[in-house]
């Protein structure tokens, strides 16, 4: 959780700085939202805790190429 503001909020505002800034999200908590929802909503990527390494690396490979 962070102070001040959610998730959400903070996508929302790093996409109306820089609309193609890969945005990764890594989240413990279940009450973000679904995967689905919070990449409509501007993520580039959801990551789960624990974090399976490959998944980290495969999404920061997909990243890079765009």
């Amino acid at each position: 959780l962070m102070p001040g503001m959610g998730g959400n909020e903070l996508i929302q505002r790093l996409r109306r700085s820089d609309p193609d800034l890969p945005i990764v999200v890594v989240t413990g908590h279940t009450t973000f939202g679904d995967d689905r929802e919070v990449v409509a909503e501007g993520a580039s990527v959801v990551l789960k805790k624990p974090i399976v390494l490959h998944e980290l690396t495969d999404s920061l490979e997909e990243l890079g190429g765009r």
